[in-house]
């Protein structure tokens, strides 16, 4: 594990940007936070200092969950 500031972080692997603007996202991600591929939100951040794109599981309803 490596430690980033105070933030503790897990390097997963490392993708590239499809042509459209995809990335493949790491299938530790789906199994360790319940995802579902097509159905589950990503909230995006990004850190101009660190040059740190983040995703965060957003609290927005699945699409599969919506009434």
């Amino acid at each position: 594990m490596n430690k980033h500031d105070d933030n503790e972080r897990i390097y997963l692997s490392t993708y590239i940007l499809h042509k459209d603007n995809r990335v493949r996202l790491p299938k530790t991600i789906e199994n360790n936070l319940g995802v579902v591929p097509g159905e589950t939100y990503f909230d995006v951040f990004y850190d101009a200092k660190r040059k740190e794109l983040i995703l965060k599981k957003s609290d927005k309803e699945s699409v599969g969950n919506k009434k």
